[in-house]
């Protein structure tokens, strides 16, 4: 939950700097649509969780709403908040693709930050490893998704850190010719959440 709302503050304060200084999207704006990915975000999070462990909660129905467990996917948190903004958009009668542009770093610097939540969670662990692999991670008794053997496992939320704030770098160069695309938005985040080692 920390590693989340430090995410989200991340992301929608550099979000309104860029706005503020490219344009010509309007910063409140940004910070309004940022508020509303949020929601969309966890609420798609959650779902992609439960659809990917759908065996188990169809068993356990109530285990859904049990948020303490934990259980979120980021490609549910980028693909639901995507189509619902863009729904948004088309009812406002605003460019969508100035808005999303505006957001493709930050949302590549709020996944960077929440891989860290990852590693806090015990989720999204590497395959087993060399124990001489300097970048190796062994988890202690009791994690509540890693199994066995605990370790020593690749760190791939570290690598995938690594890659979200390189391609976050991507989309900041792009922008100031303004030729990035929602296309070039979703290939890098593709590119970063499927990277798994």
């Amino acid at each position: 939950s920390l590693a989340l709302l430090v995410a989200f503050i991340a992301g929608i304060a550099l979000a309104v700097k860029i706005a503020r200084s490219r344009g010509p999207t309007d910063a409140e704006f940004v910070q309004e649509v940022g508020m509303m990915g949020v929601i969309w975000g966890l609420l798609g999070g959650r779902v992609g969780w439960v659809l990917w462990e759908f065996g188990y909660y169809s068993s356990n129905p109530m285990e859904i709403f049990n948020l303490r467990a934990g259980g979120m996917t980021i490609l549910g948190g980028i693909v639901v908040p995507i189509i619902a903004l863009f729904i948004y958009f088309k009812r406002k009668g605003c460019g969508a693709r100035d808005v999303l542009d505006v957001y493709a770093a930050p949302l590549l610097l709020g996944m960077a930050i929440g891989r860290f939540g990852c590693i806090l969670h015990g989720c999204c662990f590497g395959k087993e490893c060399d124990p001489h692999f300097p970048l190796s991670l062994t988890y202690p008794a009791g994690s509540l998704t890693v199994p066995p053997p605990l370790g020593p496992r690749y760190a791939s939320q570290f690598f995938e850190t690594l890659a979200d704030l390189l391609g976050c770098g991507l989309p900041a160069v792009l922008l100031h010719s303004r030729r990035l695309t929602l296309s070039s938005l979703l290939i890098v985040s593709t590119m970063c959440t499927g990277m798994r080692i």
